[in-house]
């Protein structure tokens, strides 16, 4: 009869006796520690790393150090005979609120006296070993606004990971053991054979989450290139063509002078109208792709605020007005009569003059 499965209980950490050290010890420590350590790439560089502090804190769609309370802040160096990496200890469970699950012998109010000084100096910024980038550490080149090119050194958030991996910790046992859900996790061995000497919360860098890359959603690609461009004017080129041919054979039969006559206005008037009625089909096509990609569109707006007032127009019917009709209906007829045809083994103008089309405007306003 096979045994049931029976959760083996935690253990409880072993507890410590607690070292007591005076205010200038807490004071010194706590004003070195950071949340972005240079030690976390490579041990062997010298001392680096940064602390956001409380004013830096913003409102981001994604994790970030910057985004999420209570990242704990870490060492760059365990200091001489790893005093810091023993005070950090005391100074954590102190502000966690585990120090009397952890320790024995705390005198009374250093615990109290520890958060005191955490609440003045840990929401404060600090720089540490920034006037210079250590030879092992990575660089990357990115442009600014102006493409200027900028140097840019990432640093890691050991804190960070710690925070990320206790939620996930929350999350799975939330779920119970019998619909536990794990995430895919790789392993980097961070810190070398003594982590410890990187910082405190280095061990919960060693597994961190991996993902599959995003895969292209062309979609949404499009859905970007209509929010700050806008679509084509171009007219189809086998309409463009088909004009052309009808123009040519009509100029032939009339030994070179374009007919005037009312079917051969009709045709032109049906050529433009069926440009017209294209170009809104392509805009109505479009406008309904940026509603199905609102989500993933900057801040959820249909149009970028610099788009072309023309294209603004074509894109949202509802913001056409008079002027705006006029000016577009110079546009598509520049458009049309400036376009170029494949015909007979090689590209051609279409051979239309500006004057002889000017009515195509007004054909243009009134097919809008």
């Amino acid at each position: 009869m096979a045994k049931a499965n029976v959760p083996k209980e935690k253990k409880s950490p072993e507890r410590k006796p607690w070292k007591t050290f005076g205010h200038e010890v807490y004071q010194e420590v706590m004003s070195g520690l950071v949340h972005f350590s240079a030690k976390t790439t490579n041990s062997n560089t010298p001392p680096c790393g940064i602390r956001l502090g409380e004013n830096k804190k913003t409102t981001l769609r994604y994790l970030a150090v910057s985004a999420l309370e209570s990242i704990p802040a870490d060492y760059t160096s365990t200091g001489s005979n790893g005093i810091n990496a023993t005070v950090v200890a005391q100074i954590s469970a102190a502000i966690e609120g585990n120090a009397h699950d952890l320790f024995d012998g705390i005198l009374p109010g250093e615990v109290e006296h520890i958060r005191s000084l955490s609440e003045k100096i840990l929401t404060t910024p600090f720089e540490l070993g920034t006037g210079t980038v250590g030879m092992r550490l990575r660089q990357i080149i990115v442009q600014d606004g102006h493409g200027n090119d900028l140097a840019i050194t990432p640093l890691q958030s050991a804190g960070f990971s710690s925070v990320l991996d206790a939620r996930l910790r929350l999350k799975q046992e939330a779920n119970g053991e019998e619909h536990k859900r794990y995430w895919r996790r790789g392993f980097i061995g961070i810190g070398g054979s003594n982590p410890q000497n990187v910082g405190r919360y280095v061990r919960a860098m060693h597994r961190p989450l991996f993902f599959a890359a995003p895969g292209e959603n062309q979609d949404t690609r499009a859905a970007y290139a209509i929010h700050h461009r806008g679509i084509s004017l171009k007219p189809p080129h086998e309409l463009l063509v088909a004009y052309v041919r009808w123009r040519q054979q009509m100029l032939a039969s009339a030994g070179g002078v374009m007919p005037s006559d009312a079917a051969s206005r009709q045709k032109e008037a049906d050529f433009v109208r069926e440009i017209v009625r294209v170009i809104a089909a392509r805009a109505q096509a479009a406008y309904q792709q940026l509603k199905d990609s609102v989500e993933q569109l900057p801040g959820e707006n249909l149009l970028a605020d610099d788009i072309n007032g023309l294209m603004r127009g074509l894109l949202v019917s509802t913001e056409r007005t008079t002027d705006w009709r006029r000016e577009f209906a110079q546009r598509l007829h520049r458009e049309i009569i400036d376009a170029k045809v494949y015909l007979n083994g090689e590209w051609q103008t279409m051979g239309v003059g500006q004057y002889e089309s000017e009515r195509w405007v007004r054909l243009i306003e009134e097919a809008l």
